[in-house]
């Protein structure tokens, strides 16, 4: 009777993010700090027993940037012994294929969620806000397996940056009248917008940050780095992206993109929310070795980037005649409906916070195979394992300093409070894929 009392009793302390910013993330015309978010995540950490905070650094303008481990309590208990197995199998260093296999079994999928890098794109930032709410206070089977069988690295990219620039837009009282231009000065100290051209030298302190745990610590699975915007008349740009990919690449890193972007349109589809456009749909690639996401690559996670649009204040989804008739890049376009053109449709994408409950079963199964397979491969330890290859000529890891409503009917539509639902859609249906 008294665990009950005591579990009842930590439960209610979880604040919403309403409880705590006064506002519901993507409320039109409303942007969180850095410090009122940063207090949040401190909440949720004491509050909850499926987190663990993490300092990974300061920032350059001497900020304290947080990433939050999120899993089961169970899992939280061992999370050295998981951590230890990712290092192991992604380093592949002095094990057979027989161990691999047990470690593999043992441990479980790591995954990185990002949000913020460039600060004025404020749905990646809000996104990682509600997607830690959804995750530390849901209790339905679909987000219980998805804790009992990954460990999640929700990661803040530019604090500095959000309290900028949430700041700047924030300040004026009358909320029509609010708006992110003319911001006056850089939204990363010294780099500004060009902080995703950083991760090939390292040369910021957000950069090193980020990449000690991608590289040194923890070598997720899976990485997943947001941004805005997408394509005009689409709503989202994500995986797989438009060819030719880059051919020094695994094939199996390649083809892991295309089962995860095709598990993420699946949902989308099933859930009727149009504008998801991939492939030559966007001009997004596998080319660039120098961001967040592209980096990645490089170390055979599978780097996953989305584009989407909105913003604080509502927007309208503009008339692209090109992009009216599906097509294998859209196969599910935002369209008109009765030739109205121009107006704002208060129509919202609805909440997807109960993502689990229209999951094609045949997609999950078809994604476990794949994230065993790539975890265990049959074709030796040193060319693949746990998603990163390592040639016979490369070290150990250099130093940091180194190294539409329920309707299938047409859109053109007010987005903010919708947006942050529209990546809760993406972030679970990247999370479902992993459990096994």
């Amino acid at each position: 009777m008294v665990l009950v009392s005591v579990s009842s009793a930590l439960a209610q302390t979880l604040p919403s993010p309403r409880e705590h910013f006064g506002f519901n993330i993507g409320d039109d015309y409303q942007l969180a700090t850095y410090t009122q978010t940063e207090a949040y995540v401190k909440k949720i950490a004491a509050a909850s027993d499926r987190t663990k905070l993490m300092d990974i650094g300061l920032t350059e303008e001497g900020r304290h940037q947080f990433m939050l481990i999120v899993s089961s309590p169970e899992n939280l208990k061992k999370l050295a012994r998981y951590q230890e197995i990712s290092q192991k199998l992604a380093r592949a260093e002095g094990l057979t294929d027989d161990q691999a296999r047990t470690l593999a079994n043992e441990g479980k999928a790591v995954v990185w969620i990002d949000g913020g890098l460039h600060a004025t794109e404020t749905v990646g930032t809000h996104q990682l806000i509600e997607t830690i709410w959804q995750l530390v206070s849901r209790k339905d089977p679909e987000t219980m397996r998805i804790l009992d069988n990954t460990v999640i690295l929700l990661t803040h990219a530019n604090p500095d940056g959000q309290e900028l620039v949430s700041n700047w837009y924030m300040r004026e009282p009358k909320p029509e009248k609010r708006s992110l231009d003319n911001l006056p000065r850089l939204y990363e100290k010294y780099a500004g917008h060009d902080n995703n051209r950083d991760f090939f030298i390292m040369n910021l302190k957000e950069t090193q940050n980020i990449g000690r745990q991608l590289f040194v610590e923890w070598f997720p699975q899976i990485m997943y780095n947001h941004h805005q915007a997408g394509p005009a008349g689409s709503i989202l740009a994500g995986p797989p992206y438009r060819d030719p990919f880059n051919y020094v690449f695994d094939p199996l890193m390649v083809t892991g993109i295309d089962a995860l972007g095709a598990a993420m349109i699946n949902r989308m589809n099933v859930e009727n929310k149009p504008g998801y456009t991939r492939l030559g749909g966007s001009v997004f690639s596998t080319w660039y070795n120098g961001g967040l996401r592209t980096t990645t690559h490089f170390h055979n996670m599978i780097g996953l980037l989305t584009e989407i649009v909105g913003g604080p204040t509502p927007e309208d989804i503009p008339l692209v005649p090109s992009r009216l008739i599906p097509n294998g890049n859209t196969p599910f376009p935002v369209t008109l409906k009765s030739g109205i053109i121009g107006s704002r449709l208060t129509t919202r994408y609805h909440s997807t916070t109960r993502c689990s409950t229209m999951l094609p079963a045949i997609a999950t199964n078809y994604c476990l195979t794949f994230i065993r397979w790539a975890k265990t491969p049959s074709n030796g330890v040193a060319r693949i394992i746990g998603g990163f290859r390592r040639r016979k000529s490369t070290r150990s890891i250099r130093p940091i300093r180194q190294i539409q409503k329920n309707q299938r009917r047409p859109l053109q539509t007010r987005l903010w409070r919708s947006l942050a639902s529209f990546h809760v859609v993406v972030v679970c249906r990247l999370n479902i894929m992993i459990p096994s």
